[in-house]
This record gives structure tokens, C-alpha cells and sequence, in this order.
């Protein structure tokens, strides 16, 4: 049966740890076997940048269980400038069917020797970074296999959690596992799955899928993170399917709060809350209202609404939906009453099973950017004119992406094969809408 092995190398590493898990013995595998790597990608699921723009974190699930763990590899962004400038002499070939590509090892520019990354739970979905201030960082990711939502400190460059050791393993210390951080109290909701950190406030929202909940987080800059309130039930299930999903904060200039928008794969509706700080010790998710996504088709018979996104200002919401598979763009501007519009402008039809949506000002307006797993594209659409403006054929199972303002670049995590697409989206380049590097080695077919 044929399946995705990346070398032959790591093809002698899933037979010896198979072995080890099943105790049949005959391969010399050790706890530094199953130990991952610091400085190679294995299923990226999801990346975030520092505000600063000059590191990416890349979250990998480790979704084969090859390894014991799964990871957070931290890349050094002008490492990655200098390759993508002169690949040349380096670990790096050209791509067989597109020869102007090169693709790199991921070690060209991975922040130091690939110690400086941390181990984290399998089957991590997603990542968002909150700003401690004096350069300091804490990461947040949605780890689907403890479950829990980890949270890692980003200091000089480094990692940190449980210990001082290279590449360390986050414990419970570093989990948000129970309300109020009590041994006493519930678990957090099972499948954490997205997470909205508000660069402002103290506060981050987890979608979980099931249960249809989210989760929220107390993230004190000076403390440790603690889960605070969980809201349930807020979608009708589909057959046996209740989830939510998608989330996002509407930030609007001068107003004193975010409003969350939160989606769900089980029915059309989309869920709005606020945080509340007065009304206890710690802070609570306050339902707002909701509305429906009924003027897609004329039954209004739409379902699995996936990745969320605002612009810049507030007032456009970008919501992708599977069934049918469309961006919906959405006026989200502030009425007199205070509520946003909530009313869709127009929809524009896209691949099959689109996943994720991000928003760039290219400095031809905003672009929106839609992850399409089955095709390996990236849809690029223009919401303002609502067509779509570009194709782009990134590689095996595109995921979670990150916008690079400051170099016009879109990176795109390609689960499937293990690399990071870095895609030019500077209008005004000669390799606009194109992928100008792959970092990372592409898993190649072979028999098992």
C-alpha cells in the first residue's frame, strides 16, 4: 500500500518506532528515535508571526504519531530572506516540475541549531501570540490530543517551558486544563480546535469541536493563563455533528471592545459575544446575539462555515463556507444603535472544501486568501469588486497561513508534505501571486 514517506531515513524511523510501540524488538530504537526533531516540519498545521515580523512559529501535529510528541519549530524570517535571495550553495534543490522553485531544508532557517523550539501534545490545530511586552512572548496553541490549550513564553530567542533542557516538553504546568486552575473543577471542553488571542485585552476564545462551546481564557501579562467561562450549546447539530469552529475579534477604532464572531460547521447561524471583566474575580463570555448567513442561497440551506477573518478597520467580515463552498463578505460596520450591519455584500464561489481565510492590504486594497486542502491552491480574491483575482498552486494539503506585511509574503502550511509555501503578494513583483520558496523537503510516494 502506498504511502507519503518523506526519506528513506524516515521510512526506517515510522518501521522502528512501530516496533517500539508494539514491542517486537529487532530495530534499535531509543527514547531519541521517537524524540522529534528541533529543526524539520512534520504535518504543519498552523504558523503565527511575532508582532515584530521576525520570527514564525510553526506548529506541527505530528499526526502519524511518528514521534512522541508533537512541536513548535521557531524560523528566523531574515534566515528565510537570505535563502529565498540566494538559495545557491545551500541545502537545496530545484523543484522537478516547476525549475525556477527551489525547495530548502527546513534547518537553512530554522533559528539556531533547532534547539530553540519546544514539545508540545499531538494533534495541535492552531496558534495565536500574545505580546508580554520588553520583546517578551506567549504562544497559544489549541492541542487537540492532551486536550488542552498550551501556552509557551517566547524570551531572548528561546522557548520556554518545564524546564531548562533544549527543546523542552510542556507539562500540565504549561496547560490550560481546568476552571480557575482548581484540581477540583471541570475540564476544559474536548477538541480545542481555533483560538482568537486579542492583542489588546487579557483574554483569548477557543472554539471546541464538539459540544458546540467555546472556551475562554484569562491571559494575565504578569500571570499564569487560567480558564475563566465556557459557553455551550450555542449551534443546533447536523446528525450527530454540533461543533463550532471558526472565531474571530471584530476590532473597530475608538470603540472600547471587541465583539467575537464565532462560527460552526452544524448550521448557518454565527454566534457574536462579548468579554465582560466586572461582573466577577475573572473575566466571563456574555452572549451578544447572533444571525444567519439565509441570503446564500434561496433556501437559506447552508452549513459548515470554517475560517473567519476581519479587515483592517472592523467593518468587512470574511467567512468561509463549505456547503456551498463561497467567501461571504460581509458589511460589519456599526449601526446607530451600536450592533454591527451584519449584512452580506456578496458572495464569491470557491474551491471544494475550502479551509482556512486570511486578509492582506497589498496596497491595491485588500485581498483575502483561502486555503483550499483537496486542490493545494490558495484562492485570492478581491472583496471589493467580489471576484476572484488569483489561483495559486502551493502543494500537498494547504492548512493555516500567516501575512508577512512588512516583506508582501504569505506563507502556507502544507500538512500533506511537510514544507511551508512562501508565496510573493507585492502586486508590483514580477513573481506576484507566486511561490517564490518552499522551506522544507516535500514528502515523496513510496511503499511501506
Amino acid at each position: 500500500m502506498a504511502q507519503l514517506a518523506k526519506s528513506p531515513q524516515r521510512a526506517l524511523q515510522i518501521g522502528c518506532a512501530l516496533a517500539a510501540a508494539f514491542a517486537l524488538g529487532g530495530c534499535p530504537a531509543s527514547v531519541d528515535d521517537v524524540r522529534p526533531p528541533g529543526d524539520q516540519f512534520f504535518y504543519p498545521t498552523a504558523m503565527a508571526l511575532s508582532p515584530d515580523e521576525s520570527t514564525m512559529f510553526v506548529v506541527n501535529a505530528n499526526a502519524d504519531l511518528l514521534y512522541n510528541t508533537g512541536s513548535v519549530t521557531v524560523v528566523d524570517l531574515d534566515a528565510l530572506d537570505a535563502l529565498i535571495a540566494a538559495p545557491t550553495g545551500r541545502d537545496c534543490d530545484r523543484d522537478a516540475d516547476r525549475p525556477g522553485l527551489w525547495q530548502c531544508d527546513e534547518s537553512e532557517a530554522v533559528a539556531g541549531a533547532g534547539d530553540r523550539g519546544a514539545r508540545i501534545g499531538n494533534f495541535a490545530n492552531d496558534i495565536d501570540v500574545q505580546d508580554l511586552g520588553d520583546g517578551a512572548l506567549r504562544l497559544f496553541l489549541t492541542v487537540r490530543g492532551d486536550p488542552s490549550v498550551t501556552w509557551i513564553d517566547y524570551r531572548g530567542g528561546q522557548l520556554e517551558c518545564a524546564g531548562s533542557e533544549a527543546i523542552p516538553l510542556c507539562d500540565d504546568d504549561n496547560r490550560v486544563l481546568r476552571f480557575f486552575d482548581d484540581p477540583g473543577s471541570s475540564l476544559i471542553t474536548g477538541e480545542p480546535f481555533q483560538i482568537y488571542v486579542d492583542p489588546d485585552a487579557e483574554y483569548a476564545v477557543v472554539t471546541h469541536l464538539i459540544n458546540a462551546a467555546v472556551s475562554l481564557i484569562y491571559t494575565p501579562r504578569n500571570g499564569e493563563p487560567v480558564l475563566s467561562d465556557t459557553l455551550s450549546g450555542l449551534f443546533n447539530a447536523s446528525g450527530s455533528v454540533q461543533s463550532s469552529l471558526g472565531v474571530a475579534g471584530r476590532k473597530v477604532p475608538g470603540e472600547p471592545e471587541s465583539l467575537i464572531y464565532i462560527t460552526s460547521r452544524s448550521e448557518n447561524r454565527v454566534y457574536m459575544a462579548y468579554v465582560e471583566d466586572e461582573i466577577g474575580p475573572l473575566p466571563r463570555l456574555v452572549p451578544n446575539q447572533f444571525f444567519f448567513l439565509n441570503s446564500v442561497t434561496p433556501s437559506g440551506n447552508i452549513q459548515d462555515s470554517r475560517g473567519i477573518a476581519f479587515g483592517r478597520d472592523g467593518a468587512r467580515a470574511y467567512i468561509v463556507n463549505r456547503s456551498p463552498p463561497a467567501l461571504h463578505v460581509l458589511d460589519t460596520s456599526t449601526t446607530p444603535t451600536g450592533q454591527p450591519k451584519n449584512e452580506i455584500l456578496t458572495n464569491v464561489e470557491l474551491c471544494r472544501d475550502p479551509a482556512e481565510v486570511v486578509v492582506a492590504d497589498t496596497g491595491r486594497g485588500e485581498r483575502t486568501y483561502i486555503s483550499c486542502f483537496p486542490e493545494g491552491l490558495v484562492f485570492v480574491v478581491d472583496p471589493e469588486l467580489g471576484v476572484l483575482d488569483a489561483v495559486i498552486s502551493v502543494g500537498l494539503g494547504p492548512n493555516g497561513m500567516a501575512v508577512d506585511s512588512q516583506r508582501q509574503r504569505l506563507y502556507v502550511a502544507n500538512y500533506l508534505e511537510d514544507t511551508i509555501a512562501v508565496v510573493d503578494i507585492n502586486p508590483d513583483s514580477e513573481t506576484a501571486n507566486e511561490v517564490v520558496l518552499k522551506l522544507g523537503r516535500p514528502k515523496q510516494l513510496g511503499d511501506n
